[in-house]
């Protein structure tokens, strides 16, 4: 059976759909992260249905700790994109 908080998960899903539609702000800016996170937790919740045990469940020091490892790498990738990659980025003006 899947854990309440899969229902949680669709739920988060579908409300950054429906504000993403709706151009409502902070779901706008913040749509990716707020989708990953719903998707995240409904996935482990299909997990946890399948195997018996999951991440959120059973293994939440390891979870804390990938996340952090995860964080770290996301943050090394944005300081790229921020400061190395949009320096060369031009965009052409429409005439």
């Amino acid at each position: 059976m899947m854990k309440w908080y899969g229902i949680a998960g669709i739920f988060i899903i579908l409300l950054a759909q429906f504000t993403m539609i709706l151009r409502i702000q902070p779901f706008l800016t913040f749509f990716t992260p707020i989708v990953w996170i719903g998707y995240i937790i409904l996935i482990d919740s299909f997990v946890y249905a399948i195997k018996g045990n999951s991440y959120l469940v059973n293994k939440k020091h390891k979870l804390f700790i990938m996340s952090l490892i995860s964080v770290n790498f996301w943050f090394i990738f944005e300081i790229y994109n921020k400061f190395l990659l949009l320096r060369r980025l031009t965009i052409p003006k429409a005439t």
